[in-house]
């Protein structure tokens, strides 16, 4: 079957009617910071997580710049 952009569009347009969402509010300031720190938490948790897994496998050589960054990062 041959697809055209009329029923490209005919598809698109019946879905878009099968799903309809709610229009939702953009966020306020506020909301959009407190999001914002909270992603910025996920990210320093995430690499917290690293540090203490490669500090499981590190040599003595490196082992306290990695512990340092661990303290750093637990402030």
């Amino acid at each position: 079957m041959a697809r055209t952009d009329r029923l490209d569009a005919q598809v698109l347009a019946h879905f878009v009617e099968a799903v309809r969402q709610p229009i939702r509010p953009l966020w306020d300031a506020n909301t959009q910071a407190l999001g914002a720190v909270l992603v910025r938490r996920w990210q320093v948790m995430g690499i917290l997580v690293a540090e203490k897994n490669r500090l499981r496998r590190a040599t003595p050589e490196v082992r306290p710049s990695i512990e340092a960054h661990i303290g750093w990062l637990e402030q």
